[in-house]
């Protein structure tokens, strides 16, 4: 069977493996002029899409129904159609029904390869119905010959065949006396597979095979497939095989596979004999392999008065019935071993007697099937007699049979749920048995004691969560738990050599919310210490009886175990501990011994650094770890009472060391703050810079300084609020200077000089003029831009300088306003101008008095030196101190002034650093460095290239030539 199935497997494989071609679609409403490629392009019949497809292509089919018009429809090429869609959605949910020609003589479906190619067709989710094959003699259709009277739903010959989820429903072959083969399907040459529970039923063949008629092919039907209500004939002769008929061929059935309500013969007056009313196998090649859960109930050879053979020509199908007794049960015919098997026709029921060996009597046998099926054992009379019953047996079947001892859970817990359910359950001869209990909440810290029907209790405790677990081992008679209840166990784990409890023993079990009283009595040597009792880590107040050290305690409402402790030593007191640390440790010590204790902080303030004393003596912890915020300390040999303090501290760091003019008053280094405080600080500016900005961050959040007076140095006082992290303190002070120089002819009120200007401050000044100036007219300038006084009713000037954002550098000057030129500055990028403390870096125009004289600083970046154009003209420079100096003597026109720079490849040197010069008919260039060295004829020949650094004379012919050395281009004459 097994290799026949897995032939099948592979021709069906190789079927779908063609399957990779086009699709064409067919739906009621479609059109047989549309191509057939899309729902939307869909053919109207089958036919239309039977010719248009090739090998390996796929029909799909909408659910609806064909009428076969004119004739069955034929399939000769490997194709698959597929039916139950819905147009445009693309779901299976309508069935599609092939239907036979309505008053016509016509099967509904012809499959017809050749003998030398056999075709591979897969039909899904496809109903072919009212098909009627007549007698109408051998016929040839579209050139294939097919037999007539055969395959009332479906004739297949030549083909590889596979139907899934399909019905093949009421079709004939023939009628009257005529011989019909097949009414449901007609096989022949080739293999069919019925799967995905295809259901064949209602077909009527008038001979052989109601449903399916095997002409020497191959038939594999299962997967749930269904062959029922078929009828091999309804006529007067002879019937074979209601459901199939199977001549000279292979027939599999596997896997869920039904055969139910077949009829060979259908006819009260037929007096002929029916063969087979499930299957009829005949023919010298034949065979049927049955596997897995096949049912063949309910089927009939004959209605009529005729012989009738119910389920085929072949032997009675059986089942094997193995059984396997335990210790302890004996039956007849039994092996050595305790089993015994037989084998029992199928859909019969099987009895058998069992005794049960004395010293179990007070067990019960248990019997377990292999197929889950139903074991009935009865009791009959007499003690230890049984009897197994299995009824209507349908496949092989393995009953394990046992002896158990029965064990009866109550029918409820208080305040608990159990779990197997109550009832009672069987267990082997010195079996195990476990059942699990669940607390509600409110008693899940108690003990859970089971009372057995034999006077036996069993005390548990919780496992975790409330869960209790009862396990009874090697069981060897029946056991009743008569009840279950919750108590309380009330433990004493005292200190014995300093405390003794009275009135009650070490254990106490007592009932849920009772009370429990009881003495501790503390030795004479400890009277004077402190006692403390806890119950479950809490303390209990507790009453003095007596001068003698005798303390009366009373527990009241009990709800769960208990465990009660003494402790008798020296207090541990932690007085006004931090809000943001907390302390796990006992806060009593037995004399002599260490106390350890762990301080945790509150995330938010782990950075702090605690401290912690020990009545005044500063502790060091064992372990620690800041960023868990955990200590770790441990006082050694306690002797007496302790007091415990802590402070938590953070860090305020002042960051001043790059702040000049500024002072910080009496700090000296970091300084320690307690959590949640603030700090008072003073910062003092030197009396110069008292008007310059004070700026102060704590952590780069900005701070208000408060100025505390009004003169000399300033004073500020700055507050630090909420600390809560460690602090780095930042001061700033920011400002611009004003520079006024000295001027003939001009007394200020205040001294020429520099002055110190807050950021976007003003700058006020009053000057007035000197005898023999009093009949001009003044002007101001600052950094080259004029800024005009404003003259007051006294004869004095005041010159107001506003929202000050640069260093200023300012002159009055008398009798110039009509005398004033500007000096106008065009500048490149990276080159900067310095010009009395004012520096630009852009172009700009600055006003002065006709004949000043000015000199301005010129930088620029590495490795570029300026060029200086006057009004058109190149301008000397001077190099000193790396700088670039510009010196404008006398100024008497508007002056335009460009500066241009250009990389020469070498540090930056003198203007005249580099000579070149004749001398005594040689060429000399000299330069204090390497530079490169080109002489040209005026030809433009080159006539030398090389490099001079020092002195060096070149020997050239007589002539006018023109030398690069460096930057420096000359004209040069070598004469003899």
């Amino acid at each position: 069977m097994g290799a026949k199935q897995l032939v099948l497997f592979i021709a069906f494989t190789f079927s779908l493996s063609g399957m990779a071609g086009n699709s064409y679609y067919v739906k009621p409403t479609g059109s047989d002029a549309k191509s057939g490629v899309s729902w939307d392009e869909a053919f109207r019949s089958v036919n239309a899409a039977l010719a248009k497809a090739d090998d390996g292509d796929t029909i799909c089919l909408a659910g609806g129904e064909y009428e076969a018009v004119g004739g069955a429809y034929q399939i000769t090429k490997d194709l698959t159609l597929i039916g139950g869609y819905q147009p445009d959605a693309y779901e299976r949910s309508k069935p599609t029904v092939l239907r036979g020609e309505k008053n016509g003589n016509s099967r509904v479906l012809i499959i017809h390869g050749t003998l030398f190619k056999p075709i591979h067709v897969v039909l899904q989710n496809l109903t072919v119905t009212g098909g009627y094959a007549g007698n109408d003699g051998t016929i040839h259709s579209n050139g294939i010959l097919v037999i007539a009277n055969c395959g009332g739903g479906i004739y297949n010959r030549y083909a590889n065949t596979e139907i899934r989820g399909g019905r093949i429903l009421y079709n004939v072959t023939a009628e009257g006396n005529n011989a019909g083969y097949g009414g449901g399907i007609y096989h022949s040459e080739g293999s069919l597979t019925l799967a995905g529970g295809t259901e064949i039923s209602g077909n009527i063949a008038n001979g052989k095979g109601g449903g399916i008629f095997n002409n020497g092919g191959t038939v594999a039907v299962n997967a749930g497939t269904v062959i029922k209500e078929n009828i091999a004939t309804t006529g007067l002769g002879e019937g074979y095989g209601g459901g199939i008929a199977n001549n000279t061929g292979t027939l599999t059935l596997s896997n869920g596979v039904v055969i139910e309500g077949n009829e060979a013969i259908h006819n009260t007056n037929n007096k002929s004999t029916g063969y087979g009313g499930g299957i009829y196998s005949d023919g010298k090649d034949a065979s049927i392999l049955l596997s897995g859960n096949v049912l063949i109930k309910n089927n009939k050879a004959t209605t009529g008065t005729g012989k009738g053979i119910e389920n085929g020509v072949f032997p009675d199908m059986t089942s094997t019935v193995s059984i396997f007794a335990g210790e302890g049960i004996f039956f007849a015919e039994q092996n050595a071993d305790g089993s015994y098997e037989v084998e029992v026709i199928m859909e019969e029921d099987f009895r058998l007697d069992l005794t049960v060996d004395e010293k179990y009597r007070n067990t019960e046998p248990i019997a377990v099937a292999s197929n889950g099926s139903r074991v009935i054992i009865n009791k009959k009379a007499g003690d230890g007699q049984y009897t197994l019953h299995l009824p209507h047996l349908t496949e092989d079947v393995t009953v394990d049979l046992s002896l158990n001892y029965i064990v009866a859970l109550p029918s409820g817990v208080e305040h608990a749920g159990i779990d197997p359910a109550p009832g009672n359950y069987t267990v082997p001869i010195g079996g195990r048995f476990e059942f699990a209990v669940t607390a509600d909440e409110e008693y899940r810290n108690t003990l859970l004691t089971v009372f057995l029907s034999s006077g036996d209790t069993l005390d548990i405790n919780s496992e975790n969560e409330g869960k209790y677990v009862v396990s009874l081992v090697d069981i060897t008679e029946n056991i009743t738990i008569d009840s279950m209840k919750f108590r309380c166990m009330v433990t004493f784990d005292i200190d014995s050599e300093y405390t003794v409890i009275e009135s009650v023993p070490e254990k106490s079990l007592i009932a849920l919310h009772d009370d429990l009283e009881f003495f501790v009595k503390v030795s004479e040597m400890h009277l004077h210490s402190k006692l403390l009792v806890f119950a479950n880590g809490k303390p209990l107040t507790f009453f003095p009886t007596a001068m003698d050290g005798r303390y009366y305690i009373l527990m009241t409402d009990i709800t769960g175990n208990t465990v009660v402790k003494t402790k008798i030593g020296y207090p541990i007191t932690f007085p006004a501990a931090d809000k943001h640390v907390s302390i796990t440790g006992d806060s009593i010590v037995t004399p002599h011994e260490d106390f350890a204790f762990t301080a945790t902080v509150d995330n938010g303030y782990r950075n702090a650094k605690p401290v912690f004393f020990a009545n005044g003596d500063t502790l060091k912890p064992d372990f620690s770890d800041a960023e868990a915020g955990r200590y770790d300390m441990t006082l050694p040999n306690v002797s007496g009472p302790v007091t415990i303090e802590m402070i938590l501290n953070y860090t305020l760091t002042f960051d001043t060391v790059t702040v000049e003019h500024v002072l910080l008053e009496s700090i000296f280094g970091d300084v320690a703050v307690t959590a949640d405080s603030y700090f008072n600080f003073i910062v003092i500016v030197e009396e110069e810079y008292r008007n310059a900005l004070l700026s102060v961050h704590a952590n780069e959040a900005s701070l208000i300084p408060t100025l505390e007076n009004e003169s000399g140095p300033a004073r500020y006082r700055v507050t630090v609020p909420n600390i809560r992290k460690d602090t780095r303190i930042e001061l700033s002070l920011s400002y611009h200077t004003a520079t006024l120089l000295q001027t003939d002819g001009i007394t200020t009120d205040v001294q020429p000089g520099k002055y110190i200007v807050s950021p976007v401050g003003d700058f006020d000044f009053t000057f007035t003029l000197d005898e023999g100036y009093n009949h001009t007219e003044p002007i101001v300038i600052a950094n080259g831009k004029v800024v005009t006084p404003e003259r007051k009713n006294d004869g004095s000037y005041k010159a107001s300088l506003s929202a000050i954002t640069e260093d200023k550098t300012i002159m009055v000057r008398a009798n110039a306003i009509n005398s004033l030129l500007k000096v106008n500055f065009t500048l490149p990028k990276n080159v900067n101008v310095h010009y009395i403390g004012y520096r630009f870096s852009d172009s700009q125009s600055l006003v002065f008095v006709k004949e000043d004289s000015a000199r301005f600083s010129i930088e620029t970046s590495d490795n570029l030196k300026p060029e200086v154009l006057v009004n058109g003209k190149s301008h000397p420079l001077t190099l000193t101190a790396g700088k670039y100096e510009l010196f404008l003597q006398s100024i008497s026109e508007d002056t335009d002034i460009k500066i241009r720079t250009e990389n020469t490849g070498v540090a930056l040197l003198p203007e005249n650093a580099v000579k070149v010069y004749s001398r005594n008919g040689f060429l000399v260039v000299e330069s204090p460095v390497e530079v490169p060295v080109t002489v040209y004829a005026f030809t433009g020949q080159i006539k030398i290239q090389c490099k001079v650094a020092g002195t060096e004379s070149i020997a050239l012919p007589k002539g006018l030539y023109l030398v690069k050395a460096g930057t420096e281009t000359r004209k040069i004459t070598v004469n003899d």
